[in-house]
């Protein structure tokens, strides 16, 4: 009974396993993942590439699956890459407003903390009077 089962998982993990194998893959399937596994290496983008993404997040921060195929397109890129890159770009963005929103932050807390010593002086000048 314990042989039967044994063989029978055994017959469904191999036919998982199979189905699943890069070689029983479609062409489309080898997109993503699959094809950045079988290359094995990261590869850059363009100098024209970044320029294009760039320029298309200045007009609009975030695409639609529609707008995103016709960048991906465009570039020669997965959609996959073109989302990925927005949203990398979108925290890079983020990051930067929070380091102004700190910076401007920091010199006032600084302006006022001035302020406070010159008083804290001030008083100390004529309590001594």
């Amino acid at each position: 009974m314990q042989s039967e089962h044994l063989s029978s998982s055994s017959k469904a993990m191999e036919s998982l396993w199979i189905s699943s194998s890069p070689s029983a893959l479609q062409d489309e399937d080898l997109n993503g993942w699959w094809r950045h596994q079988l290359a094995g290496k990261k590869r850059r983008l363009t100098a024209t590439q970044v320029e294009f993404l760039e320029r298309s997040f200045e007009f609009e921060n975030k695409l639609d699956s529609e707008r995103k195929l016709q960048v991906a397109k465009q570039l020669g890129l997965s959609p996959r890459q073109v989302a990925i890159w927005f949203q990398n770009r979108r925290a890079r963005s983020k990051n930067k407003q929070l380091e102004k929103a700190y910076d401007s932050l920091r010199a006032s807390f600084n302006k006022l903390k001035a302020d406070f010593d010159n008083l804290l002086k001030e008083k100390d000048g004529l309590q001594t009077r």
